[in-house]
C-alpha cells in the first residue's frame, strides 16, 4: 500500500516538473491568423470597455485553435489601439525595400551563426519594420556572410 501512495506522489511531481519545464510561447495577440482589421477595432473596444470576457469570446471566435487560456493571455496583454488597423502596407512592404545598415547585417550573420535565430529575427524587425511572418521567413533563408 506504500508503494502505491509513493508511486503516485512520485507520478505526480513528475507531471509538475514536466509542465513546468515545458517552455512557454508568449506571441503578439496581433498575429492571429484571423486577426482582420476589423475585429482587432471590435476587440480594442471590448478591452477599453472592460468586457475583457466579450474580447475572449470574440478572439476565440474568430480563431477556434486557440485554448481559453491562451486567449485569455492574449486579452490580458491586449494594448487598444497600439497597432494600426491597416496591417497590410507593413506586410507587403518588400524585403530591400529598407536596407540594413551593415553593422546590423554583421549582427545578424553572427546571431544566425550562433542558432539565435529569435534574437536574430528581434533584430530584423527593429530594424526594417517587418512583420513576424516575414522577418521569420527572412531569417530563416539568411545565409551569414551572404546578405
Amino acid at each position: 500500500m506504500k508503494w502505491i501512495i509513493l508511486a503516485l506522489v512520485v507520478l505526480a511531481l513528475l507531471v509538475i516538473v514536466i509542465r513546468l519545464a515545458r517552455p512557454r510561447v508568449e506571441s503578439d495577440p496581433y498575429d492571429s491568423p484571423a486577426a482582420r482589421p476589423g475585429t482587432i477595432h471590435e476587440i480594442d473596444q471590448l478591452v477599453a470597455n472592460g468586457q475583457k470576457v466579450a474580447a475572449v469570446k470574440k478572439l476565440r471566435a474568430t480563431d477556434p485553435t486557440l485554448s481559453l487560456r491562451e486567449a485569455k493571455a492574449r486579452i490580458d496583454r491586449w494594448q487598444p489601439e497600439t497597432k494600426p488597423y491597416s496591417v497590410a502596407p507593413r506586410a507587403q512592404q518588400q524585403p530591400d525595400s529598407n536596407p540594413l545598415p551593415p553593422h546590423v547585417i554583421v549582427e545578424i550573420d553572427q546571431l544566425v551563426a550562433a542558432n539565435n535565430k529569435v534574437r536574430a529575427i528581434k533584430v530584423l524587425r527593429e530594424h526594417t519594420g517587418l512583420g513576424l511572418r516575414e522577418a521569420k521567413a527572412r531569417i530563416d533563408r539568411w545565409v551569414p556572410g551572404r546578405n
